[in-house]
Formats: C-alpha cells, structure tokens, sequence
C-alpha cells in the first residue's frame, strides 16, 4: 500500500508539474494537436512540453518566442513538426537543436545576433546541418545561417537555391555565392546591415522580392546577365547604395525595387528599357538612367529620372533582339560606342586559323550603327569582331 501510495504521489506530482510548465505558454488547440503561440515564463533555459493537457505539441507559431532577449536556450521535444516565421526571432537564444520530427522551419531565427550555431538531429528526413547550417536533405537548398555565425562565408557548391529569408537579419559582412545557384529566394539577406558587397554568379536568373532589402551597408551591386525579372523591393532603402547595373536580359522590374536609395546617382542599363512597375526609384532624387547607343524604349525620362547615353571605353556588340540575328538581307547586330566614332568589322571563319578580314567600316552616329552581312550564307561558319579606328 505503501507503495502504491508513493507512486499515486509521484504522478500527481508530475502532472502538477506539467500543469505549471503549461502556464508559461499559451496554446492553439486544432483538431486535437498543440501549437504554442506564445511564452510568458522567466526565459533563460526552457524546455517546451511534449503534451499539454494530454494533447502531443506539434506546432511552434508564429513569433511565438520572439523578442525574448533572456531566452537563452530551448528544448524542442521531438514530435514538433511545424516552426513558422519569426518563432524565435530577436530572442538571446545561442545555439538551437531541430529534433528528428521537424518537417517545416520557416525564418524561424531570424535578428538572432548571438545564435551561432543552428544543428539538426541526424535522423531528420527533411533537414540536415553542415558546421552549424541548416540545409535541406540534400544540401542543394540553404535554409537558415545563425545571426550570429561567422561573419565572413562561402556557400557550398552543391546549393542551387540561397532560401527565403536564410541570412534575414544576420551579421554578415560578406558572402561567396558560388556558380550554380539559379535563386535567391525572398528576403534572403534583408536587414544584413554589414553586407557591403556581393557578386551574383551568371547562373543566378531569379532574384525573389526584397532578397537585399534595408542592407545599409550596400555600396554598388551588378547584377549578372540571365535575369529576366528584378522583384518588388529587391535593393529598397538601400540608403549607401550608389551605382547600380542592370544586365540586358532584364525585361520587368518590380514595385520599389530601388526606392528609397538617397545615394543612388548612377543606373546603367546594358539593354533596352524594361517594363517597369509602380515607385521603381521612388525617392531617389539624384538618379540619373545610363543607356547604351542603339537600345531602344528610351526618351529624355525615365520613370521621371533624366536619361543621358551611356559612352563605353570601346566598342559593343549589343546582345539584344531583335536586332541581333538573321535579319533581312543578313546576320546583323548593333555595335554601340560613341558618337561619330568609327570602326571596323571584321570577319573569320576558323577561330583557331586566327585570319581575320575587314568587312565593313562603320560611323557611329548618335553613337551606333547596325551591322549586317549579307553574304554570311556563303560561309560554313563566321565569326565576327570590331576594333576602333
């Protein structure tokens, strides 16, 4: 009886202890499953509860923990599957474990300036960590780095996609993005004020909406040939942000996405004008557009800005259409420089052999002139390449 006694003792025990720990939080009840959605304890070290009142906890919300800068550690029992944005953002929290369950993390730690490292259990299907890094299973997609890593880093080589809001808040000075990744998901360096440059790879072609929004410390940025579209708010209040060069593959550029740069002086345009949405340089009021000779959309404005020729230090093939390609009587293409200038095209059809002759003289007037051989049909192959006179 003693017996029975003392453990009819412990378990009350133990269930008024799970009763008091459940006070510190409040809670969602869907469908019979947990999601905590918000703490009221003493922070410092805390454990969330595998079940209250019975029910698993499977779910931590939405900015359930944040701006708790005296949490300092977390548990996360295992049977949590879902952590949404901004569970744990600007909390005091140093290092995080993802337990086997967790199946969904959104920016779950962003404007964590003192969580260096984020590690995940080795038996999650879903995610994976390298030095403290948090990746999808398979390291092509980079998840979440901690606020508080390394300053200076380089991405690996198997990532193909830098996700959304990954380094958003972070203290990044600098980043090595390596050739093969195509995206830069939403937000993904947003708020990064450290970062004072970075180099997109040719093989980025999607640059999601505000990826390096509010990074104050952003001096130039050049962004590489294949994008199509820039998204909404890519470089808004970039406020140290100078210079800025859009690739010719550009053809549609989102709301805001260089507004509120005060520092802005200098767009260079390699092609023709792009669509543009609403307050695409909304106050940047000394902005001045750069075009090239023999681009096209453009006239005295452009979204309000003056617009004056862009003059190269030597000649360009521009690498737009329609005006590069098979056209009537021949191949043709554009070759922009400066006004009045002269040069010559020259033809060769072995690279290797290295025999190059002229094919036509040039004047560029307002800058430009369009080249077109009518006998290119007379050749296996030919190449083509211009020198000033």
């Amino acid at each position: 009886m003693r017996w029975r006694a003392r453990g009819i003792t412990l378990g009350l025990l133990l269930i008024v202890i799970l009763e008091m720990q459940a006070q510190d939080f409040t809670y969602t009840n869907v469908n019979g499953t947990i999601t905590i959605t918000g703490y009221a304890g003493p922070g410092g070290a805390v454990t969330i509860p595998s079940r209250i009142n019975g029910l698993a906890v499977t779910g931590i919300g939405t900015n359930a923990f944040a701006n708790w800068a005296s949490l300092t550690n977390i548990t996360i029992p295992n049977g949590v599957t879902n952590i949404e944005d901004g569970a744990f953002s600007v909390s005091g929290l140093t290092s995080v474990e993802l337990p086997e369950s967790v199946m969904s993390l959104g920016t779950a730690f962003s404007y964590c300036s003192k969580l260096v490292t984020i590690t995940v259990d080795p038996a999650n299907t879903f995610y994976t960590s390298l030095d403290g890094v948090v990746f999808d299973k398979n390291q092509t997609t980079l998840v979440a780095y901690p606020g508080g890593g390394a300053s200076n880093y380089s991405i690996p080589s198997s990532v193909v996609v830098v996700g959304s809001g990954a380094f958003k808040g972070g203290n990044l000075v600098s980043v090595t993005i390596p050739n093969g990744v195509t995206r830069i998901g939403d937000h993904a360096f947003e708020d990064c004020n450290h970062l004072s440059s970075v180099t997109l790879p040719s093989s980025v072609s999607d640059i999601g909406d505000f990826a390096f929004g509010t990074c104050y410390g952003l001096t130039n940025a050049t962004l590489p040939n294949g994008i199509t579209n820039i998204g909404n708010g890519v470089f808004f209040t970039c406020t140290r942000l100078t210079s800025v060069t859009i690739p010719r593959s550009v053809s549609e550029i989102g709301e805001w996405a260089f507004a509120s740069c005060p520092n802005l002086t200098a767009v260079y345009f390699q092609g023709d004008a792009p669509w543009l949405a609403a307050y695409v340089f909304s106050d940047d009021l000394k902005a001045q557009i750069f075009y090239l000779p023999g681009s096209s959309g453009w006239g005295p404005t452009f979204e309000g800005h003056p617009t004056t020729l862009w003059v190269l230090p030597n000649p360009l093939i521009l690498k737009v259409t329609p005006s590069l390609g098979l056209q009537n009587p021949g191949f043709g293409f554009v070759i922009s420089w400066a006004s009045n200038a002269q040069v010559v095209v020259e033809g060769s059809a072995n690279l290797p052999s290295s025999v190059w002759a002229p094919i036509s003289t040039n004047t560029l007037t307002d800058g430009w002139s369009y080249f077109s051989d009518a006998e290119w049909t007379n050749y296996p192959a030919r190449l083509y390449r211009i020198r000033s006179l």
